[in-house]
């Protein structure tokens, strides 16, 4: 299915019991959440019930602010339970997404695990091996903090505000580094670092989180059938 990239936000129209919902596909989401009583909506041609969330009504209290970070009206985030034991192909030039019960047979994946779905993998940011996840609903790449000495990152100096239903919002200071996932060459992207990503990264075990803007030139192919994934 066909999607939009606004904001470094891969934004999805889809079929629900109470009409077509535009929402934020979101690898840092557990579980599929709606603002509006939706029970069922359909992906890519593949139907699927909404389970209960229980952080749902936190997040409707931050619809506002979510909006205005992204740029556009949203109706909800589709998590990573709509992938569960699939594959998932993102290819950003062509804005398409789809997912299938088939594995891939990637050709130059690497290995992969998930913690409630979130995929983690290795990365490398100017030569220095990090452990990442993919987050689709993060617009830049970031790191933790306590590391930037040693991947000898070109500061920026710019700072923008971002915003976590976690955390709130936060100042965070942008940065240039290469970013390779396996065999494959992003180039210099822009990563950034800020107190709230800390604590993710923190929570989950890890150094990086790769996001949208590394990725949007690109086509990731992710199997939690085969556990790898591809970046090309």
């Amino acid at each position: 299915m066909n999607f939009k990239l606004i904001n470094n936000h891969i934004l999805l129209t889809l079929e629900t019991n109470i009409g077509d919902k535009v929402c934020v596909f979101d690898t840092g989401s557990p579980l599929t959440f709606f603002f509006d009583n939706v029970s069922e909506y359909s992906i890519d041609g593949k139907a699927y019930s909404v389970r209960q969330n229980p952080m749902a009504a936190m997040l409707a209290q931050f619809k506002p602010k979510i909006e205005e970070m992204i740029g556009v009206a949203i109706d909800g985030f589709i998590g990573t339970d709509s992938i569960a034991n699939s594959s998932i192909v993102i290819n950003f030039p062509n804005k398409e997404l789809h997912i299938t019960s088939d594995t891939l047979q990637l050709e130059n994946s690497i290995g992969m695990r998930d913690i409630h779905g979130l995929p983690i993998f290795e990365i490398s940011i100017n030569g220095i091996v990090l452990r990442a996840a993919f987050d689709s609903g993060a617009m830049y790449s970031f790191v933790s903090s306590h590391i930037v000495d040693k991947l000898d990152l070109k500061p920026l100096n710019q700072t923008i505000m971002d915003f976590n239903p976690m955390f709130g919002a936060f100042e965070i200071s942008l940065f240039n580094g290469e970013i390779k996932v396996g065999e494959t060459n992003l180039g210099l992207q822009t990563i950034a670092i800020g107190s709230g990503y800390d604590q993710s990264l923190q929570m989950l075990g890890i150094n990086a989180f790769i996001g949208i803007d590394a990725l949007k030139n690109s086509e990731v192919g992710i199997s939690f059938i085969e556990r790898c994934i591809e970046v090309k």
